[in-house]
């Protein structure tokens, strides 16, 4: 299905058939595909791309990457990593974008590196900072300064609850 729709707009400078297992380190200047078994590490200063057919067991750091086969492994991306509908990343992702068609599998942690929002000029918010309760989104300091604005929190509202409890007590003795 997916077959002939992998395509990249750079000449594909070497592949691994669907008949061909290789082991070892892979390094390349130019464009992968893999469409046979692979497993050890690759390293593309250009794009990846892992066919229907492939199987990768293998740590990958390329520009950008196309998943239509599996890959074990984590995989790390300057730009965009495009899981298609057949495909299954059982590992880490870290990419500049991410793209992932209904009916594909990811399992593992991902994380989209910061990038400049050209809308507003600014660097887009840390995803920790977005997710602190309380926070409301605002963010905007060191994550060591949000902890600390957390324990801040925490400290008063037991605080609070002691002066409630010892009021409470204080009014059952008066009674």
């Amino acid at each position: 299905m997916f077959k002939n729709k992998i395509s990249t707009t750079q000449k594909i400078e070497t592949i691994i058939g669907k008949e061909t297992v290789l082991g070892g380190n892979l390094t390349s200047k130019g464009s992968v595909r893999i469409d046979g078994s692979f497993k050890g590490d690759l390293f593309s200063r250009s794009d990846v791309i892992i066919g229907e057919d492939g199987f990768v067991q293998a740590n990958i750091s390329c520009v950008n990457a196309i998943l239509a086969g599996r890959i074990e492994g984590n995989i790390k991306t300057e730009g965009k990593l495009d899981i298609r509908a057949t495909g299954v990343l059982i590992g880490d992702a870290e990419v500049g974008s991410l793209t992932v068609e209904d009916g594909a599998v990811l399992t593992g942690r991902c994380v989209m590196k910061l990038r400049e929002d050209k809308r507003a000029g600014k660097k887009e918010f840390k995803p920790s900072l977005i997710a602190h309760e309380g926070s409301q989104g605002q963010g905007g300091g060191s994550p060591e300064e949000e902890e600390k604005k957390k324990e801040s929190a925490l400290e008063k509202e037991k605080g609070a609850r002691l002066n409630i409890a010892a009021g409470e007590k204080g009014q059952g003795k008066k009674k």
